[in-house]
């Protein structure tokens, strides 16, 4: 801040013609004088002839550019500049003094003052300051522009869009990210919950969404062009909604330079409609147990793994007889009472699966051979036990098998089933156990 000493001829600048100018001065010649000056180059020009007039002037007009004397009745010129900044910290402001007080220099400079001219004006001076002020006023009209016009695209987009820092700090969100975690503004969002690593999960468990870090948005950030499936999590939420995420680096420079958009498309109802689907293609219709279609895929992933597991093939005794003697809705109901009835005996990492009819599986993931033999005469028992809905004793004969080194699954499933059918020979309701 301080004013030009080097004499030279300075042109008003067309910008001057743009924006809106309050000159406050208590003298009324000099008032005038000046203000017939400015008014060859300055359409919109204000004037105001103390402090709390100048302040009216400004609340009601909303200049961009104050020029004032500072000693004048009711408020000075500094007072009446430092409200000004506290309501439009960005105005500016120009001083105008008979004076080199330094103390009013220094309230000049604490204000945020952005000149001062020593009467009597120098014209050269004060149009220097006058384009300076006017090209910042333009250029920061243009900022604010710029940041109108992104924000409404970014608004347009249904999607969830924000940009992001280095440090996953959001600086700019759209209506639809906005509304979906229930903030008016991002500094709200911030306040309520922090950077956007806190609100992310892969699953829908909101424990794992806690522990989420930053490494899986570096990765989306480093793979430009690829989506990846997350959930957001919302405060009020209980489970969140799926979305596939896509980001890219920001081109410019300055503040954009480290920033990233990245934009969140939910896929929830595509991504439930999934999961219906798959639970269709590998779940049982009539008992809600796994299918053979998951068994052969849990199978699969286990013989990956080289899994040790043990496996019980069984099978309901007389079904057939049961059918003819109480019809097939009432053997249905049989074999819906069993498969509930064998889920409640079994740990939630076991396998259970109807292969179709009256045939069952259970796998037992890292059980040896004793285990497995323990869990199948448990099962037998328990439904020798249970009262099912008919006249008569419903029971069931097992086989049971351990997987070997290497072994195909179908091989290790087919032993079982040969241990099941020596139970059966043997007059069933037992347990038989493959001899490898």
């Amino acid at each position: 801040m301080g004013e030009f000493s080097k004499e030279e001829r300075v042109v008003p600048s067309e910008d001057l013609r743009k924006i809106k100018v309050l000159y406050v001065e208590d003298e009324e010649i000099i008032r005038e004088s000046l203000a017939a000056l400015l008014r060859r180059y300055v359409p919109h020009l204000l004037l105001a002839s103390n402090g709390q007039e100048g302040l009216e002037v400004f609340e009601r007009e909303h200049p961009e550019i104050v020029i004032s004397d500072i000693r004048m009745p009711k408020i000075d010129g500094l007072e009446m500049a430092r409200q000004m900044k506290e309501s439009l910290p960005d105005v500016q402001v120009i001083i105008t003094t008979a004076f080199g007080d330094s103390d009013y220099l220094l309230r000049a400079i604490e204000i945020g003052l952005n000149g001062y001219l020593i009467k009597p004006i120098n014209k050269n001076n004060l149009f220097k300051f006058l384009n300076e002020s006017a090209r910042h006023v333009l250029a920061q009209k243009a900022k604010e522009r710029f940041n109108r016009y992104t924000q409404q695209i970014l608004d347009f987009q249904q999607n969830l869009v924000v940009v992001i820092d280095e440090n996953f700090a959001i600086k700019r969100a759209n209506k639809s990210f906005l509304d979906y975690f229930d903030c008016t503004v991002v500094e709200e969002f911030v306040l309520t919950y922090g950077d956007l690593t806190k609100v992310i999960s892969l699953s829908y468990s909101r424990e794992e969404a806690k522990g989420f870090d930053k490494f899986f948005l570096e990765a989306v950030i480093g793979d430009v062009g690829h989506s990846h499936s997350l959930i957001l999590h919302s405060q009020g939420g209980e489970s969140g909604r799926f979305f596939t995420v896509s980001a890219s680096k920001l081109v410019g420079e300055g503040e954009w330079e480290s920033e990233y958009i990245v934009s969140f498309t939910d896929i929830t109802s595509f991504e439930k409609e999934n999961k219906k689907l798959q639970r269709q293609a590998t779940t049982d219709t009539l008992t809600g147990i796994d299918n053979r279609f998951r068994l052969q895929e849990i199978l699969e992933e286990w013989k990956v793994r080289d899994e040790s597991y043990g496996v019980i093939f069984f099978d309901i005794d007389h079904f057939k007889q049961i059918n003819d003697e109480y019809g097939h809705d009432k053997g249905d109901e049989i074999l819906v009472g069993l498969a509930r009835l064998i889920k409640t005996e079994l740990r939630d990492e076991d396998i259970f699966a109807r292969l179709g009819g009256e045939e069952f599986v259970v796998l037992l993931k890292g059980a040896s051979l004793p285990k497995a033999t323990e869990i199948a005469q448990r099962l037998r028992q328990a439904i020798e036990q249970h009262p099912f809905p008919i006249q008569r004793r419903v029971s069931c004969s097992f086989g049971v098998a351990k997987n070997q080194f290497r072994e195909e699954p179908e091989e290790t499933i087919k032993r079982a089933d040969l241990a099941m059918y020596l139970a059966k020979r043997a007059g069933r309701n037992r347990v038989e156990v493959d001899p490898r």
